[in-house]
């Protein structure tokens, strides 16, 4: 089942909120991918904290020079905030 253009903005809206600044956010092969402060992936983190660990993830990406957050679903698609 594919993930819809509603389902991901109003996700991509809760990231924000809890982040409480602009992140950027992919969904792809069924993983949201949020490029964000380090500020911002701990308070997205802890909204998640009770998830399945082997659902969600985080760190920096040296290459990309941003913090990220992943978390895992069971959508395919493929949608950005660019």
């Amino acid at each position: 089942m594919n993930i819809t253009k509603g389902q991901f903005n109003r996700t991509v809206k809760d990231f924000k909120v809890h982040a409480k600044e602009s992140v950027k956010v992919e969904f792809r092969n069924g993983e949201f991918l949020v490029l964000c402060s380090e500020l911002a992936m701990y308070r997205i983190s802890e909204k998640y904290k009770h998830a399945p660990v082997d659902t969600t993830r985080k760190g920096y990406s040296p290459s990309l020079c941003k913090h990220y957050f992943i978390l895992k679903t069971n959508f395919g698609g493929e949608f950005s905030t660019d």
